[in-house]
This record gives C-alpha cells, structure tokens and sequence, in this order.
C-alpha cells in the first residue's frame, strides 16, 4: 500500500478494534476457510496461486481485512464474500477481467477499504456503486482503465475520502468526482492529464488534505488549486510547469505545509511560493534553476520555511535570498554547480540545523562562509574536489554569536581530495561527535590532529590510504569507534602495540573495524590478542 494507504488502514483498524467486545475478538481462530489463514483479526490468502475466490463459510465473526492479494483470479461472482464480514477488501495484483453486479453482496453496509490495484481493470465494476460505507479506493496501476463513471462516483460519493487512480489510463480529469464531498486524499499520480478544470475541486474544497497529481502532462499550474481551503500537501511533481505566478495560493496559504514542485522545468525560484504563511517543507530538486532574484522569499514564507530542497539544480553560487529564510532548518544543494563557498553565504539562516553540500565542484570555502550558521549540527561536503579541512570557516564568527565550531555534531567530508590533517584541525569543535573522512587518499594525520575533539564517539577513515591508526585518536576520551577497512594497515607490535595500551590507560573499549593489510584477520582480533604480548 501507498503511505496513503497505510494511514488509512491504520485509521480504519482503530475504530474498528473500538467497536469490537473482547469475546468476539477471540473468535478468528474460526477461520472462514482451509484455503487460507487467520491471525490478527485477518484473513490471509494472498500468494496462494487462487484462480478464484474461496468458498467462506459462516463463522458470525467480523473480520478487519480479508487479503486476496497476488493470486490469479479473473472473475469475482455474485456473492463472493457473502459469508465473511471485513472491514477491509483486498483484491490487488489479480488479472480481474469482470465483477459480477451483485460481487460485493453482503458488503454493502461493512466495507471501508476495497484494494484494486494492478487488476488490468478496463472499467470501474458497477458493484462499487453499492458500498455504502466505502471510505477508501484504491484502483491505481490499471492502465486500460479510462473513466469514473458517475454511475458508480455519485453513490459512494457521500462517503469516500480517499481515492487513488494513479498510473490509469485517464487522460482527462474525471468530472465524476464532482461527487465527492468528503475527500480528504486524492492521488492520481501517472496519468496523462494534460490540465485540470478550474471547478475540479470544488466539491471537496473545504475537506481535501492530500493533492498528489505529479507525472501528468500539466503545462500550467491548475487555478483549481487556488479554492482548496483545508489541503496540507501538494505533489506537483514532473509536470511541465515552468512558473507559478503570484496569488495562486490564496485560500491555502494558510494550511498547506508541503509542496512538490520537482522536475517541473522552473528556470528561477518563482515568486507565487512567497505568501505560503505555514508551509514547512519545499522541495524545488531537479528544477534548471540557474537564479533567484533577491525578494524571491520575502514575505510570509521566510518565517515558515524549515525543509528547503534545490538539489540537482544549475545553482553556481548560494543565492542570497535564501538568508531571508530565518526559520529554515534544513537545506540541500546537493548536485549544483558551487565551486566556492562565499564569505557570509549563509548569514541569515540563523535556525538552520542540517546543510548539504554534496556533489558540487567546491575547491574553496572562504573564512566567513559559514558564518551565521550558529546551530548548524550537521554538515555533509561529500563527493567535491575540496583538498583540506576548512577549520577556519568553522571557526569564524563576526561577533559573540556561537561558531559552527562549537555546535556542530556531525561532519561528512567523504569522498573529497583531502591528503593530510594537520595539527590542531579542529579548533573549538567541541560538540563534534561523528567524523567522517571516508573515501579521502588521506594518508597522513598530523599527532596533535585531533585536539579539542573531546565528544568525538565515531571516526570514519574507511578506503583512505592510511598505513596506521592514527595516534591523534590518543586525545579523544570518549571514543567508541574508529572505522577503518579498506586501508593498507598492517598487524604487528610495531603499528599496533600502542592501541592495546592506550585503551587499556584510558579505560576505553574503542572498536576498530578493519582487515589487516598482512593477513586475513581482523585488525580488532589482532589488538585483543597479539598486542598484549607487544614488548
């Protein structure tokens, strides 16, 4: 099932417990039939090579899913579950060629939830119109599947609240839905709509939470969206959008908390996104933005952003309109094209907590490119041609507001052109608490490396070209972990004598994870054995 899905289910599973005495529970060791299996209020067929669906006996228990999954059935006749009562009906990956009208006989008043996925479904079975209490549909991935018929919409649109028609054949936006007054999560990712009709929301304006129309074949953005009053999230992703003008959020704005807008051919950050008074977490990755006008988050949306996602972008320096994002607490630029880090590139993000730099060409990182970040707690620079350590930016601060030294917890600087550490690294980095130097052809450690490095609980040096453990790691009283595999470090008294006595001063138990470059043991076998007969 989607997320989607599950949360329904999980909904559905609550208030059905709820309605159910302690003895009837105990009654699902009655199982309906030998076909299948019963365990936690379910009945479970699923993978059992069915051609068609078992014969149920009475049994007088009401059940929370019947699961008819992944067999072979292509044909549900006249009062196929009769006999058994479920909450849940789940007929996914079945190749169903018809639905007999009286399929769902029995149902009618007990079904919530009917799973129809990949069912190589051509038309919406008329027997749906039936259930009178289905909250939840799901018929994605049935691509010969072209239309809602309102024959069936309008009778269970009284009670639905979650629809997915994602990955059909419908390449026009179903006027049945009109319907639906209760919808609260709408999915029809996948298909090939080309646009949405300005009343297309209406009816479920006030209750709709979840938008999900990504990978269509949307050249605008939908002014149907502007009437949804009550919608949290919206994936607006792989559509041909190529801008959002202003004022399109209007009676949204102040519930909508995240927004999609991935690989939708924005060219700039565009100015329609800055009045999303709650909106938390924005994902723009994908996108050939090359630009960002300075006032692009001015006003209510640099209070309210904490997520901001611009990975995979054209970006060749750190656009100054992301220092007016006060609130923000993460932020990836992973994949653009930065090749320096400016002095005070993020001044204004005073809250931000988690910065990803990967896959850029970063060679230098000014004094004051970090400045301002006076909570940053993790750092991740991987996969650059970045050759040092750059302590002096996470040293610096203008005046008495705390560096990243202080506070950082986390550095990655995986997979970069780092060769050597040299003395006195890391000043002030006191909060520091991983270390990741992985991938680096660091094959020097300077002995006084490490100093001020007093959390630090776990190194990373794995395929570094190391010939020793460093004997920097002396100074770290609470180190737990030092990684070391694929380096050319060999076992004898003369490399590794000094580990045993170190741990054994220090009262430490630091694990080493790694092979011996002479051998096929372990380097930390080596240490507990071997070494303690060191001279």
């Amino acid at each position: 099932m989607t997320s989607l899905a599950a949360v329904s289910t999980l909904l559905v599973l609550l208030a059905w417990m709820g309605s159910q005495d302690e003895a009837a529970a105990l009654l699902v060791d009655d199982c309906p039939t030998e076909a299948c299996t019963c365990q936690s209020h379910s009945v479970h067929c699923s993978k059992q090579n069915l051609t068609v669906v078992p014969d149920f006996r009475q049994t007088g228990t009401r059940f929370y899913s019947l699961e008819l999954a992944d067999n072979a059935i292509t044909h549900v006749g006249a009062s196929a579950f009769a006999s058994v009562s479920t909450t849940i009906l789940d007929l996914s990956n079945n190749p169903i060629r018809t639905f007999h009208d009286d399929a769902f006989l029995g149902l009618e008043d007990i079904l919530e939830d009917l799973e129809l996925n990949n069912c190589t479904l051509v038309s919406l079975p008329a027997s749906i119109g039936n259930l009178r209490r289905l909250k939840t549909l799901n018929i994605r991935h049935n691509p010969a599947l072209t239309a809602l018929p309102s024959s069936v919409m309008t009778t269970i649109g009284i009670t639905l609240e979650n629809i997915d028609f994602s990955n059909t054949g419908i390449s026009t936006w179903p006027a049945a839905l009109s319907s639906n007054i209760r919808l609260k999560n709408l999915r029809a990712s996948g298909n090939k709509i080309p646009r949405i009709p300005n009343d297309a929301f209406l009816a479920f304006a006030a209750t709709l939470q979840t938008l999900d129309i990504s990978y269509n074949q949307l050249t605008a953005f939908p002014d149907a969206i502007n009437e949804l009053r009550s919608v949290k999230t919206i994936d607006l992703s792989f559509n041909n959008l190529v801008t959002i003008p202003p004022g399109k959020f209007t009676n949204c704005r102040y519930t909508l908390s995240t927004l999609y807008l991935v690989h939708v051919f924005f060219r700039e950050i565009p100015h329609g996104l800055q009045d999303l008074a709650a909106i938390k977490n924005l994902y723009l990755s994908y996108n050939p933005i090359n630009t960002a006008q300075d006032d692009v988050f001015h006003g209510l949306i640099s209070t309210s952003l904490q997520v901001l996602h611009l990975d995979h972008s054209l970006l060749a320096t750190v656009p100054k309109a992301l220092n007016s994002l006060t609130a923000l607490h993460e932020l990836n630029i992973t994949n653009n094209r930065l090749s320096t880090v400016d002095n005070f590139a993020f001044s204004g993000l005073h809250n931000l907590e988690v910065l990803y730099l990967d896959n850029n060409p970063i060679t230098n990182v000014k004094t004051a490119g970090f400045s301002g970040l006076s909570k940053l707690k993790k750092l991740y620079i991987r996969n650059t041609p970045l050759s040092y350590v750059p302590n002096s930016a996470f040293s610096y601060t203008p005046d008495s507001t705390p560096s990243v030294a202080s506070v950082l917890q986390v550095l990655d600087l995986s997979n970069n052109k780092i060769t050597q550490l040299f003395e006195y690294g890391f000043p002030g980095m006191t909060s520091l608490q991983e270390v990741t130097f992985s991938g680096n052809p660091l094959s020097n450690v300077s002995a006084n490396a490490f100093e001020d490095l007093t959390n630090v609980q776990m190194l990373n040096f794995e395929h570094c070209q190391l010939t020793s453990v460093p004997q920097a790691v002396r100074v770290m009283p609470r180190l737990r972990r030092i990684r070391l595999e694929g380096n050319n470090i060999e076992c004898s008294c003369q490399t590794l004598a000094w580990v045993e006595k170190w741990r054994e001063t220090s009262g430490l138990i630091a694990q080493l994870d790694g092979h011996c470059a002479n051998s096929t043991r372990f380097i930390q076998d080596f240490v507990d054995t071997d070494a303690r007969s060191c001279p």
